[in-house]
């Protein structure tokens, strides 16, 4: 009987396969590292960043009024920790680092499940696979628990055929009789062995659980296999029963390990706290998508799916014709069978299916085509290099369409973000539509000192939309509050059950009558209304909202932003802002500029400090006829000293090219403040000029400043 340390898969490496497969993990590493956290995260990477910077408390309160368990993000938030990332200090790409070594795991996983389901030449052919694979390269670089999924869902497969291979093997007929066999090393002798691959199994299953709640479906098809190899086993003089009890008893330890998430994963399931955001599944778009996603991810070459999703079925259906039918078909169901309870659950009961979600079972489809590339050039090695050259030239293409193919790029959050913060002003109202996406909002809004030394506002605070006028009262639309109110929408007539009823839930329902009566509140309350748009088709699929905000303010932006869910960035003005009442005014600030632009008054934020942003709101008075989209104002801040004062800080804006035909006009301003200014006492000054020409509108007032600069604050405090 041949020894179990003898068998052809697990023979010893030569040196050349040794050096190709470091070769292999060098240049993955490199691939990987390419464009690594160039583009903004999109929404979902949102979540992840916003709950790892949550305490660890909140971070699983959080996690148990959501989808997804808490596991991966526990680990981002270790990591968090550890690394520090920030808007200033590589975010994208420190927290994308979890990710990429799980998905640089995966490559020595791959290779020794190769090793042992088939040979060292299949191993490494599948680690060049793995390498340029575009489905592997997405998900190393996103920060999401996909490659941890993966990663964890080959540990429970290693674990597995560790244990059957060793429960199999370790009989043998003697003497007419049934008894342990003799093996070198002896394996009845070594309990460690079998401990250590079921300990596996346990840990990494139970990790999985935790990490991804489809995690379940790798764990059904799993047992399945295990099951089956037990019971075709001949060669074991006890029942199927009895070989499958320590295996029952690690399934019965996984259960135990995951029981104090159980109820909510349990509630979640029967009772989801978030919209419905999958339609109807579509057949096609599920085969075309999974099989080509296994040869070149979700970026295809020449934008279709179907050519690369017939190659991966050709070669998948020449696979099954050749022999070694064992590893062949534990692959088969490990990758597939997954896949298939995803479909039955989405077609009788609800919508399940997601190609990210096929990638914590297709990681190792890999390996199903380096058998079936390996098996069918045999042992011509030049066969062999044109086929595996003529793969990675396929991967090679679909990720030259990953990086460089505007099609795939992430929502820009970043610049998104940075430009509502740049532009917003006191008293302005950021609507969140739909309100779960104030992740990205929260994540991005600059509340450091950024590298230019200046930042725009203090953290935003949240607040429901209907419940804005219960906890805010309805401010004042000449409120100077420096604090970004953001106003998180609902879902438009969405069922009871969404968020529990629970008041700290993403998720909730607010009806047509609400959202209409917080509008109004809103628009009264506030000169302006940003309005953050992102899956609003979602949770406002009437498209309620739009629409009121067309019949009842006037649009002064629409910003558009790259990315897959088209994202864009849209400002209001309310009727208030042209009302007299709204618009401060005071005598001792009062001043003439050129033919007859009056600045009738002025408010400032109160005492700055380094590395903030003041603000100035302004009210204006136009004479008739004035061209006042050429006129740009200039606030600027000196520092008081014996000689000249010396300017500290400037920043021109044109407040004036969005007004309507109004003889009176708010402008809020804002100055960035260096953050290495002294505290003290400093001199804040506007001027006025014509763009056209770089003039100067002369000021006929003895208190202007040389230069036609007028004194908005004689000593201000900058604490």
């Amino acid at each position: 009987m041949t020894s179990r340390s003898q068998t052809p898969n697990t023979l010893s490496i030569p040196n050349h396969t040794r050096w190709m497969a470091l070769g292999g993990i060098l240049l993955a590493f490199a691939l990987r590292l390419h464009r690594l956290g160039a583009e903004s995260l999109w929404y979902d990477e949102t979540v992840s960043v916003f709950l790892a910077r949550q305490s660890i408390p909140e971070l699983i309160a959080h996690t148990a009024r959501d989808i997804h368990p808490p596991g991966y993000y526990l680990l981002l938030h270790a990591w968090g920790w550890l690394a520090q990332p920030s808007l200033t200090n590589g975010l994208e790409f420190l927290y994308a680092w979890p990710s990429l070594f799980w998905g640089m795991l995966l490559l020595p996983l791959l290779f020794v499940l190769g090793r042992r389901f088939f040979t060292p030449r299949v191993a490494l052919t599948a680690l060049w696979l793995t390498a340029f694979n575009p489905y592997h390269i997405w998900y190393s670089q996103e920060v999401r628990m996909y490659t941890l999924g993966a990663g964890l869902g080959l540990l429970c497969l290693w674990g597995a055929t560790e244990w059957w291979q060793v429960e199999g093997g370790k009989w043998q007929v003697e003497g007419g009789k049934w008894q342990v066999a003799r093996h070198d090393p002896p394996i009845h002798n070594s309990p460690f062995t079998i401990h250590h691959s079921l300990l596996l199994y346990i840990l990494a299953a139970a990790a999985g659980l935790y990490t991804l709640y489809y995690f379940a479906f790798l764990l059904i098809a799993l047992n399945l296999l295990v099951f089956w190899h037990i019971s075709r086993n001949p060669r074991s003089p006890i029942s199927v029963p009895q070989s499958l009890l320590p295996w029952f008893f690690a399934n019965v330890a996984v259960l135990v390990l995951w029981s104090p998430w159980l109820p909510t994963f349990w509630r979640q399931m029967t009772d989801p706290p978030v919209p419905p955001w999958r339609g109807a599944l579509d057949m096609g778009i599920v085969v075309q998508e999974s099989l080509a996603a296994l040869l070149v991810g979700q970026s295809p070459p020449l934008g279709r799916l179907w050519p690369w999703a017939a190659l991966a079925l050709l070669l998948l259906i020449f696979g099954l014709t050749l022999r070694n039918k064992t590893g062949l078909g534990i692959l088969f169901t490990f990758v597939f069978l997954p896949l298939l309870l995803i479909v039955g659950v989405s077609l009788t009961f609800t919508p399940l299916y997601h190609i990210r979600y096929f990638f914590t079972y297709a990681a190792a489809g890999t390996l199903l085509f380096a058998f079936v590339i390996d098996r069918t050039v045999g042992h011509s090695r030049w066969l062999h290099a044109i086929s595996l050259a003529g793969i990675l030239f396929l991967s090679s293409w679909s990720l030259n369409e990953f990086w460089a193919n505007p099609l795939y790029r992430a929502d820009d959050h970043r610049a998104a973000v940075a430009e509502l913060a740049a532009n917003w002003r006191p008293g302005d109202a950021v609507l969140v539509n739909a309100g779960w996406a104030y992740t990205a909002l929260a994540v991005y809004w600059p509340s450091s000192p950024s590298t230019s030394g200046s930042q725009p506002a203090d953290d935003p605070q949240r607040v429901r939309l209907h419940d804005y006028t219960n906890i805010k009262g309805g401010a004042s639309a000449d409120s100077n509050d420096e604090t970004p109110l953001l106003l998180l929408g609902g879902s438009v007539d969405g069922p009871d059950s969404l968020g529990w009823g629970l008041t700290e839930s993403d998720f909730y329902p607010i009806s047509a009558a609400q959202t209409a009566a917080a509008l109004e509140t809103v628009t009264a309350s506030h000169l302006r209304v940003w309005h953050y748009r992102l899956y609003d088709t979602v949770s406002d699929p009437t498209g309620l909202v739009r629409e009121w905000l067309s019949a009842h303010t006037t649009q002064r932006l629409d910003l558009p932003y790259p990315g897959r869910d088209y994202l864009r960035v849209q400002l209001f003005e309310t009727p208030a802002v042209a009302s007299p009442e709204n618009c401060p005014q005071t005598a001792e600030k009062a001043a003439t500029f050129g033919s007859g632009l009056i600045l009738r008054g002025a408010i400032y934020s109160p005492a700055p400090h380094p590395g903030s942003t003041l603000y100035a709101t302004l009210c204006w008075e136009f004479p008739r006829n004035m061209a006042a989209e050429n006129l740009r104002t200039s606030l600027r801040m000196y520092k008081l000293t014996d000689g000249e004062p010396l300017l500290i800080a400037q920043k021109d804006e044109a407040p004036f090219s969005n007004m309507a035909t109004r003889s009176n006009h708010r402008t809020a301003l804002a100055l960035p403040l260096p953050s290495n200014i002294t505290p003290g006492n400093y001199r804040v000054e506007i001027l006025v000029y014509d763009a056209t020409t770089g003039d100067p509108l002369p000021l006929d007032d003895l208190r202007a400043i040389v230069g036609q600069r007028w004194p908005l604050a004689e000593s201000l405090e900058v604490r």
